[in-house]
């Protein structure tokens, strides 16, 4: 069977789709140009408003006239597998070693500031890339030096609060790939 081609436009299933990519990490004052953090099993971002309801005490029972955003926020999930020292670093909240391109100060930079690239690869359904040009990383389960059992694939979780980025005057954009990001 052909796989029915998307078009953006409901209703259309060629517009389902199975998510698949790989994200790419610029750190900041580290990095000059984006570099692939490996396979990534997980990859999630979710917009969080923060919504003021007003309610009229004008009649017997109150009635919602109205509802304003007072604050934005952002969060991003990811699950990495492989252990390199760019992933390890961000793990342990560390910095590279001068002395060494393979050993990290653990717990030197307790801030760590990157920009996140997603690049879409789905074969079925719209590919839709990410651009964050400034996100704020921190550990989020344990890394585990033994497994456990028989094993099991070791993991480096992170997740990413989305800061505005001053720069670009965006929190980030999502592309397919008819637009040019670089325009």
């Amino acid at each position: 069977m052909v796989q029915p081609t998307p078009n953006l436009i409901s209703p259309n299933i060629g517009n389902y789709y199975v998510g698949r990519g790989y994200l790419s990490m610029k750190i900041e004052g580290q990095d000059s140009e984006y570099k692939d953090m490996g396979n990534c099993t997980k990859f999630t971002f979710q917009v969080n408003p923060t919504r003021l309801d007003h309610y009229s005490s004008r009649v017997g029972v109150r009635r919602k006239d109205l509802t304003v955003v007072t604050q934005l926020d952002a969060k991003m999930a990811m699950t990495l597998e492989e252990a390199t020292v760019r992933n390890m670093q961000i793990a342990v909240l560390g910095t590279p070693l001068e002395s060494a391109t393979d050993a990290i100060d653990i717990m030197g930079e307790p801030l760590i500031y990157a920009a996140l690239l997603f690049t879409a690869t789905n074969v079925v359904g719209p590919q839709w890339n990410a651009v964050f040009p400034n996100v704020l990383l921190t550990p989020t389960n344990a890394f585990n030096l033994i497994a456990e059992g028989s094993g099991t694939w070791g993991t480096v979780d992170m997740e990413g609060d989305v800061q505005f980025d001053q720069e670009t005057s965006r929190f980030g954009w999502l592309y397919t790939d008819s637009f040019d990001p670089a325009s």
